[in-house]
């Protein structure tokens, strides 16, 4: 199943008490620290259903580079934590972003991307997350599967607390639909 943000409410940043549901200036959305936690957010509708005892195979997460700001490829890194809902909701303010009081739920662990050392943030081209199996697998055991058209969303924030970030495309900036934001799951039963 190849998924791809499709409405302008399934994308966006939350940085401190703001919520950029368009990202920030040029429709860019950024993810890292930045005057506190910038959280970036992607929303992907299943296509089809997930079934109870699936086994997640593979998943993926592919991002278009946009910029990147005091980014030290050698040593900063994002984690990707998955909303813990069968069906995970609109962001609809800042008040939504995981570890706050009535905050999203996330899954129990993040992925590291990548796994071990720095990212290295490829610019006008994508930049793909191969291990998000491990965050889908435990929204599909929790929820005993998941149904075809729910929700599933990723929050993505920067794994250091020094000021750094990288950004990648809003769903309203000229030419996104050209490079997407992408989710690709394989599974078995």
């Amino acid at each position: 199943m190849v998924l791809e943000v499709a409405a302008a409410t399934d994308d966006g940043e939350i940085l401190g008490g703001g919520h950029f549901v368009d990202g920030e200036a040029n429709y860019r959305i950024f993810m890292g620290f930045w005057n506190g936690v910038e959280w970036g957010y992607f929303r992907f509708a299943l296509s089809q259903p997930i079934p109870k005892g699936a086994t997640i195979k593979k998943a993926t997460l592919a991002l278009f580079g946009e910029t990147q700001a005091k980014w030290n490829p050698a040593s900063h890194a994002l984690e990707v934590w998955a909303e813990q809902s069968a069906d995970a909701a609109t962001v609809s303010s800042a008040a939504d972003a995981p570890f706050i009081p009535g905050g999203r739920p996330v899954t129990t662990k993040p992925v590291r991307w990548p796994a071990s050392g720095g990212l290295s943030w490829k610019l006008g081209s994508y930049n793909t997350l191969q291990t998000l199996a491990p965050l889908l697998q435990e929204i599909v055991n929790t929820h005993g599967g998941l149904a075809a058209a729910s929700h599933v969303q990723l929050w993505l924030r920067g794994g250091q607390t020094d000021e750094a970030d990288i950004s990648t495309s809003d769903l309203k900036a000229p030419g996104y639909f050209s490079h997407p934001a992408t989710m690709t799951l394989n599974w078995c039963q």
